[in-house]
């Protein structure tokens, strides 16, 4: 219960700078040869306002836990934060985003996505 304290009182206090530039610079330097969405799009909903979503939620849990950017994006990649099917990390290499559940690697990206993964973590 106070873990859940901390991390809304973390989201409540940080909505407005939650996609702070070292959130930002950790996404580009960690996944740069994917392209990633390194924009308000990757945490944010369609309209781009303060609501999070669900990947920008998981991140915020990380990030109380480890309070270093690459960490907590490193602790969230193996989950589907938007429950479409699709792991975090396959998403932003597939150049989908893993808070839109919309957003879905198709089969043909997805099986090319392994193999630019697997060497990742070689």
């Amino acid at each position: 219960m106070k873990k859940i304290a901390i991390v809304l009182a973390f989201i409540a206090s940080s909505c407005p700078s939650f996609a702070s530039q070292s959130a930002q610079d950790a996404v580009s330097a960690l996944y740069a040869p994917y392209n990633p969405p390194a924009n308000c799009s990757l945490c944010h909903g369609p309209d781009r306002d303060a609501t999070l979503n669900p990947y920008a939620l998981d991140f915020g849990i990380a990030k109380a836990d480890s309070l270093i950017d690459e960490q907590a994006l490193r602790q969230i990649e193996q989950l589907d934060s938007d429950g479409d099917g699709a792991e975090n990390l396959l998403e932003i290499v597939a150049g989908t985003r893993p808070g839109d559940p919309r957003s879905i690697p198709s089969l043909a990206t997805a099986s090319s996505t392994w193999s630019v993964i697997k060497n990742l973590y070689r």
